[in-house]
């Protein structure tokens, strides 16, 4: 604990806003490294919501949320898109809240950036945001061995949603 907080010390702050977003068509090569099953808030919707992290280049380590939604107008879009992923196993298993099978699968996907509003913690004004999304599903990608996460996250239960 001594070294964290020498490091801790040494480190110089982030800079405010400086989570940033990936530019607008920019490809990159992401890989599942968590996943949950849950419903939507709205009209409880069954869905998949995975944390896609970009593997390589000058964006490694930034993330990107996704939901995939089961529905019958969607399945198309699905069968595609899991397919990019590499995924070939049933649809129903990953209506399963145990189901970990797109944990460490990659792809290489064209980012988009949306816009969106949300209440600043501090003001608590409602203020102008932006996240990234995947706009396409471009090609399957085979993420390192080493880059596959064994062993579920500090907090695999609580809510994925972006930091902000």
């Amino acid at each position: 604990m001594d070294d964290l907080d020498s490091m801790f010390e040494r480190v110089e702050a982030a800079q405010k806003g400086s989570f940033g977003v990936i530019p607008t068509k920019t490809k990159v090569k992401v890989k599942v490294i968590e996943q949950k099953f849950a419903y939507s808030s709205q009209k409880n919707t069954p869905g998949v919501k995975v944390v896609l992290e970009v593997g390589e280049g000058d964006y490694a380590g930034k993330r990107i949320w996704h939901d995939f939604w089961l529905t019958e107008n969607n399945l198309p879009y699905l069968k595609r898109d899991l397919a990019t992923l590499g995924f070939n196993g049933k649809l129903s298993t990953l209506a399963s809240e145990a189901c970990q099978s797109l944990i460490g699968l990659g792809a290489e996907v064209t980012v988009d950036v949306e816009e969106y509003e949300a209440r600043n913690k501090e003001t608590g004004q409602y203020e102008k945001r932006q996240k990234n999304k995947v706009a396409f599903w471009n090609n399957h990608w085979s993420p390192p061995q080493d880059a596959v996460e064994e062993t579920p996250s500090e907090d695999a239960g609580a809510e994925m949603e972006p930091p902000f």
